[in-house]
């Protein structure tokens, strides 16, 4: 496959004018700016998000409970609070070991407090076997999180 310079050029530019969203603005200190997508985790409302894949490990008939968070147009992170306005249903579903699925559903984001996200449990069926499990959104890019399942 041939790329074009220009196609290649055209990409390099749109990118650096996505990212400039969420970089420095003049005047502002944005030192703290994340700027930072949706999340899925483990953690309520309220309580610290764990954005990095936690040791949560589910036994074979065992639930899980997830939140997703985040799932908002808004970008709050510069100390200006725009409204929260939730992003559009998206299906969740965990990729079992095993290679087995469980769809989850459509879920819609709804405001909660200063979090915007939803709610969902997950049950890993008996029999499947140790492993990780991958829960995942239908968003471009997908949001991940993995928890481990264990005999």
């Amino acid at each position: 496959m041939t790329v074009h310079p220009r196609a290649t050029a055209a990409a390099l530019v749109a990118s650096v004018l996505v990212l400039a969203g969420c970089g420095d603005r003049a005047g502002e200190d944005v030192s703290s700016a994340g700027c930072h997508g949706p999340w899925i985790d483990t953690s309520a409302v309220g309580e610290p998000p764990q954005r990095s894949d936690p040791a949560v490990t589910v036994r074979p008939g065992g639930t899980v409970r997830l939140h997703g968070h985040g799932y908002t147009s808004a970008c709050n992170d510069t100390g200006e609070q725009e409204e929260l306005e939730p992003l559009g249903p998206v299906e969740v579903s965990v990729r079992l070991p095993g290679g087995g699925i469980l769809r989850l559903g459509e879920l819609t984001p709804r405001v909660e407090g200063t979090d915007v996200g939803f709610v969902a449990t997950a049950t890993v069926p008996a029999g499947t076997p140790a492993g990780t499990a991958v829960v995942r959104d239908d968003r471009s890019p997908a949001t991940t999180f993995r928890f481990t399942v264990a005999p």
